[in-house]
């Protein structure tokens, strides 16, 4: 799950956590390199990743897709 908190039309840096059902407690996974705008879009799974568009800094006009793998729990840019 992505928590994430801020104004419309106002970029911000995600913070990621994972929920265990084995240990049932979420934690935190490692910082993510990406910024979102704070708006009602949602992402998307396939081939077992979740899937955003983001932006790589808050300047940038230019949207990323970036996915994050359920299984070894990473994000990566994916080309477009």
């Amino acid at each position: 799950m992505v928590q994430s908190h801020g104004n419309n039309d106002e970029y911000f840096h995600p913070e990621a956590k994972v929920y265990s059902l084995r240990s049932n407690c979420w934690r935190r996974i490692k910082d993510v390199c990406f910024y979102l705008k704070f708006n009602r879009e949602f992402g998307f799974l396939a081939n077992n990743a979740l899937h955003w568009m983001v932006f790589k800094t808050p300047q940038s006009d230019n949207r990323n897709l970036v996915g994050f793998n359920l299984r070894s729990e990473e994000f990566r840019f994916l080309e477009l």
